[in-house]
């Protein structure tokens, strides 16, 4: 189901003043922070160049708790080696705070650990469903057995990310998850604009 959010402003001759303490959301007891938004926020932004919107990126913040505690239930984890080798691959840290960013590739691996394990597994393609879509492209195209496994990767990506939503979804209905009243909607004239969403990995800009 869509999340339904947006951010507190308070003005004052033109100026924009945050409430960084307050917990804009909560995740089966676990408190997101707006200080945690506007952080994850300025550190996509100065790692990828890449603008998201407070909206959509506390969509996915949300979406990756639930992942995360059920892959901590699953017992699945990351080794210290993983985290320090994704986080000397990252350009610019020295911009941003380590100790945070550590914390989000770690969250990154852990995700992408569960969707290898537990999503991917499920998006299977037959043969009709590649030769379906080969049959749907326009001609003239080269020979099935020349796309055939561009077409079986393609599928399977969209496969995959139809599994993860549903998931998610069901996740939703059966997690306790709140979003306070008071995080209202940025207006235009501050909002960042909205990039592509979020890959089926579920991979942040800055980890891309």
């Amino acid at each position: 189901m869509p999340i339904l959010l947006s951010i507190i402003l308070a003005f004052s001759k033109g100026n924009i003043f945050f409430l960084h303490d307050k917990v804009v959301a909560v995740v089966e007891s676990e408190p997101i922070t707006l200080l945690y938004i506007q952080k994850l926020h300025s550190a996509i932004c100065k790692i990828s160049g890449k603008n998201i919107s407070y909206e959509e990126l506390l969509e996915q913040v949300i979406s990756r708790k639930l992942i995360v505690q059920t892959a901590r239930k699953l017992q699945i984890s990351v080794s210290e080696d993983e985290i320090i080798r994704h986080l000397n691959q990252l350009k610019s840290i020295d911009v941003v705070d380590k100790r945070f960013i550590y914390h989000m590739i770690r969250e990154q691996l852990i995700v992408e650990k569960y969707i290898e394990s537990f999503i991917k597994p499920q998006a299977i393609i037959s043969f009709t469903e590649i030769k379906n879509y080969y049959n749907s492209l326009p001609d003239p195209k080269p020979p099935l057995r020349v796309l055939k496994d561009k077409i079986r990767n393609l599928l399977h990506e969209q496969k995959v990310t139809a599994t993860l939503k549903e998931y998610l979804s069901l996740l939703e209905t059966k997690s306790a998850v709140k979003i306070n009243d008071y995080f209202i909607k940025l207006s235009e004239c501050t909002s960042t604009p909205k990039e592509a969403s979020f890959s089926s990995n579920f991979s942040y800009p800055l980890l891309k």
